[in-house]
């Protein structure tokens, strides 16, 4: 195609209502194709301020912090022939749906230099957000997510009776359950709770002065593999705990190291439930202990134990449509989402 004829195309185009969004352009590019003629010079640029624009502006929803350059680097401003926004990074055309933005964020290797991922998450958004100020649609399934529970339970818990519903001895100890206190008047009964559960209660009367102590509820021979991630989970509440807080762990007995980095809790005296998900720093297959442990006076109901296999975090379908990049470890707070 002519050069003269491209131009009475893109002329056309903007005459009858269309959008023209021109990305990291210099002078010479801009001039093979539109019909009328922009200026630009080259100068370093690390940010620029402006005025927010209106509802019905090209550019409604984009800061100053969104073109905030976190590299210093000479590109090429507008200069003239638009309406100049800041000092040129951005601009839009008088009389035509025409927005330049002279930064783009494929410019930004920030898998080379960590430090520019920011910069190009906000030009990425900056884009974004100027490309839907044009009408453009995109496919986000972020919506539907929430509406389709996520799939990350890989088998089935490997706790033993963790509804604590058999009793076989009759002496207030779920089966398969142990109870330890360093008190003699530490505390242990298996109740009733609401909808026909049952909860396993300990408690913890007290110490004598200069004494410490604990009471802790345990499971023996929970096999974990290494670097597989579990989640733990149950439901929990308190009495007379004044806010002390609770502990969980999963323990090799033989060397007395945690497989399960240890997790701590604090149960209100209403019923809540608690969900660690963590990986497991090696592989064993008997002598492992799941612990829950207090050394403050108090009562502790748990209900509901569950150790089950799941996905890692960094892992699943809430990163589809999400982000522009894929997430890795060092992206706080990336691993603590679970869409």
């Amino acid at each position: 195609m002519q050069l003269g004829s491209r131009k009475e195309a893109v002329a056309k185009f903007l005459k009858s209502g269309g959008y023209i969004l021109a990305i990291g352009l210099d002078e010479q590019e801009v001039r093979l194709f539109l019909p009328f003629n922009v200026t630009m010079k080259t100068a370093e640029h690390i940010n620029a301020y402006f005025e927010p624009a209106g509802v019905k502006s090209l550019l409604a929803g984009i800061g100053s912090a969104d073109v905030h350059n976190r590299d210093p680097r000479e590109i090429e401003l507008i200069s003239g022939g638009a309406a100049v926004i800041g000092n040129g990074v951005l601009a839009v055309a008088e009389d035509a749906n025409v927005v330049f933005c002279q930064l783009a964020p494929w410019q930004f290797d920030y898998e080379k230099l960590y430090n520019l991922k920011r910069t190009f998450r906000r030009i990425g958004f900056t884009v974004t957000r100027l490309l839907a100020n044009m009408g453009t649609g995109g496919a986000m399934p972020l919506i539907s997510h929430f509406s389709t529970p996520a799939v990350e339970v890989v088998g089935a818990s490997l706790i033993k009776n963790g509804d604590f519903s058999m009793d076989s001895d009759d002496d207030g100890l779920a089966d398969h359950w142990q109870f330890d206190s360093s008190s003699d008047q530490g505390i242990c009964a298996r109740e009733m709770v609401p909808a026909g559960a049952y909860a396993q209660r300990i408690t913890c009367p007290g110490f004598k002065e200069n004494e410490r102590g604990h009471v802790m509820l345990a499971q023996y021979e929970i096999p974990m593999e290494k670097g597989q991630w579990y989640r733990i989970s149950f439901r929990a509440k308190s009495e007379g705990l004044r806010g002390n807080r609770v502990s969980m762990s999963i323990t090799d007995t033989s060397k007395w190291e945690s497989l399960i980095e240890y997790q701590r809790f604090t149960p209100g005296e209403q019923w809540k439930q608690f969900t660690f998900k963590a990986e497991s720093s090696g592989t064993v297959s008997s002598k492992t202990r799941l612990q829950l442990w207090y050394d403050k006076v108090g009562t502790v109901w748990f209900s509901d134990v569950r150790v089950e296999t799941c996905k890692p975090p960094t892992q699943g379908r809430w990163l589809a449509g999400l982000y522009l990049d894929e997430p890795i470890e060092m992206d706080d707070p990336y691993r603590f989402f679970c869409w």
